[in-house]
């Protein structure tokens, strides 16, 4: 289902939150990423997961352009090898603030 959104709970007992973008065109995808990063943000959440699949790269490269400049983007790299490779981007966002 294009859109998607998931939880996992991996070996290391930690939540890792997911969304899936494939089937989405560039444009679906870029807004269903910055409302997930403002949601898993206010989620208090560190490390997400943007799965993209690795196709022609289109969508790929299009994704790391935009979260490069988003402000609530800590830093962000390819999946490892056992994170889906090229085919997904993790994500570690800002810190969020206390009140």
């Amino acid at each position: 289902m294009p859109g998607r959104t998931l939880w996992t709970v991996p070996k290391r007992n930690r939540l890792l939150y997911e969304i899936d973008l494939h089937g989405l065109t560039v444009d679906e995808a870029l807004f269903k990423v910055d409302q997930y990063l403002y949601d898993t943000y206010q989620m208090g959440l560190r490390e997400i997961s943007i799965v993209h699949g690795k196709g022609t790269g289109t969508l790929r490269s299009a994704i790391r352009n935009y979260i490069g400049t988003h402000p609530l983007v800590r830093s962000y790299r390819r999946g490892g090898d056992n994170e889906g490779g090229d085919g997904v981007t993790i994500v570690e966002l800002q810190g969020r603030r206390k009140k």
